[in-house]
Formats: C-alpha cells, structure tokens, sequence
C-alpha cells in the first residue's frame, strides 16, 4: 500500500476545522515522518483520533521483514502563522485558507 493511500483510508472522518495541514516528510528509504498542524489546543479525544491513525498507518506497513519507522509530529500554529514552506515534504492535506486575516476587534471600538 502506498502511504498516500494509507493516510487517506485513516483519516477520512478524522479532518476536523483544527487541522490545518498534513504533510508527509521522507527522511530515509525506511524513515518518514507525518506533520500535523492545528489550529488551537487539541483535545484528549482529537490527540487520541490522530494516535489511533498513527498506529493504523504502521499497520499497513510493518511486517516482520520490513522495519519502517512512521512517526507523527502534532504542531500547534495558530493563525496568523502561516503555514511552513518545506520544499522537502509533500501536502497530503492543505487548509484553503484566506490570505488576509481581519482582526475584528479593531473595527468594533
């Protein structure tokens, strides 16, 4: 299986509106590494989906003749922050997001 593929199976219904990004990132032949980035502080419950996908994706390629390492890094960037501009990584998911971000509180004093 590939893990473009893998990744889409597990996270289907797990995207929510903190996620704004997932990139997969190759460090080696047997060595990758899943970003995740979110918008705000992450739940036990939303920290337990992404686990549960982590260890779903290892399944699909861990066999007794095949050691891989996949680990997932969980990354709060909040907004404004943009999104990093990683030339080694791939999106496999990517938030549409507005370029210009209004701060409503300015326009209500």
């Amino acid at each position: 299986m590939e893990l473009r593929s893998s990744l889409v199976h597990h996270f289907i219904g797990k995207i929510d509106c903190k996620i704004r990004g997932i990139q997969s990132q190759y460090e080696s032949a047997n060595n990758t590494k899943i970003i995740c980035y979110f918008e705000g502080e992450l739940t036990e419950e939303e920290q337990e989906e992404i686990s549960e996908v982590h260890t779903n994706v290892i399944c699909d390629f861990c066999t007794p003749y095949n050691e891989i390492c996949i680990w997932f890094e969980l990354i709060r960037l909040d907004l404004p922050n943009p999104l990093p501009q990683n030339n080694s990584a791939e999106w496999f998911y990517r938030k549409k997001e507005h370029p210009l971000i209004v701060d409503w509180t300015l326009l209500t004093d």
